[in-house]
């Protein structure tokens, strides 16, 4: 009977220990709560979470408007003039200071234009042929072969 005893008291001893670690655990927990609760309007922690779910939910929404609005802007930059090439030259004889110029002004495509001018003492003439993947169904001038050459050598600039 006195070993009988000597192990019952043996397991309450081991029992208050495991019952006041478990309870410094709990303290601890509750501890967290009120911190995490700390500020917040009175509730449980349910009503925060589901708080922090909605905030969470409308942030992703304003991100895929940004998103969205980001892919526009970004559409349209392709269509810009982003690449330029400049060719000064002289047109006619007699005619000097390369006043005439072929001017190609491309987009993200290598689509665009090339504008040429030719002065002389008469006066000047403009003139403008359309650029589609960095060709032209005209007839180009050397002039203006080198300055669409200038431009699709540049690197297309992406968005700010």
């Amino acid at each position: 009977m006195g070993n009988l005893m000597l192990a019952l008291a043996g397991v309450c001893l081991i029992l208050l220990l495991w019952n006041l670690a478990l309870s410094a655990r709990v303290g601890r927990l509750l501890r967290q709560q009120r911190n995490l609760l700390r500020g917040a309007h009175p509730g449980n922690v349910i009503d925060l979470l589901e708080d922090a779910l909605q905030q969470g939910l409308q942030t992703r929404a304003k991100m895929e408007e940004v998103l969205d609005h980001f892919r526009q802007l970004t559409d349209h930059h392709r269509l810009s003039f982003q690449q330029g090439g400049l060719v000064r030259f002289d047109a006619f004889d007699g005619v000097g200071g390369q006043q005439s110029f072929a001017l190609a002004l491309l987009d993200g495509n290598k689509d665009g234009v090339v504008v040429s001018s030719l002065f002389g003492r008469e006066g000047a003439r403009v003139y403008a042929k359309p650029v589609e993947n960095g060709r032209s169904t005209y007839t180009l001038s050397q002039e203006e072969v080198q300055a669409i050459e200038q431009a699709v050598k540049q690197p297309a600039r992406g968005p700010a």
